[in-house]
């Protein structure tokens, strides 16, 4: 059985690092790049780690389950890769945060249409899978350049909107835990 108690916290845990992340990006847009980097490689495992947490909870009652859990290892992998290598450029950084951003809007779209197809909560999903395809294409679009200011508050608008819809979505699933049982 579903265990919507879990899975409402691990979208609170996401969310709120999400949430994290993006209040501080835009309240100290001056914060340094090493400390960008290190809050985005924090927030990307934090991240993935509760994606593959979700994933793996889950797998028996969604066919589609591995779409979460490639996210979360997709996540993680480029946490470490960001720890292990804090040098990297703005430029490498912008690039790896929009293509994470890009790959794991895609597939949240996709486990969207597979919850759809199982009668699930679906759309606020898609919304997030529609923003983060969004923020990764316009992260891309940016000239680093021209200001690293811009691409923080960028980032950090990305990341509340996103731990926004987290937290509504566990918040949906927990008032789905307490309906009562069909046919009660």
């Amino acid at each position: 059985m579903l265990n919507l108690h879990r899975l409402t916290w691990i979208l609170v845990a996401r969310g709120i690092a999400a949430l994290v992340f993006g209040l501080l990006a835009v309240t100290l847009p001056g914060v340094t790049l090493g400390s960008l980097i290190l809050l985005f490689a924090i927030y990307a495992l934090v991240d993935g780690v509760t994606a593959i947490i979700g994933a793996i909870t889950h797998s028996p009652h969604h066919h589609d389950w591995w779409l979460m859990l490639l996210a979360g290892v997709l996540s993680s992998a480029v946490g470490v890769i960001t720890l292990m290598r804090p040098q990297v450029t703005a430029i490498v950084l912008l690039i790896f945060i929009a293509v994470r951003a890009l790959i794991v809007g895609v597939l949240e779209i996709a486990y969207a249409f597979g919850l759809r197809r199982a009668g699930g909560g679906w759309v606020l999903l898609l919304l997030s899978g529609l923003v983060s395809v969004a923020f990764g294409l316009v992260l891309l679009a940016t000239n680093p350049i021209q200001g690293a200011v811009t691409i923080v508050w960028v980032i950090g608008v990305f990341a509340i909107v996103y731990g926004v819809t987290q937290l509504i979505m566990a918040s949906e699933v927990r008032h789905l835990g307490k309906q009562p049982p069909v046919g009660a």
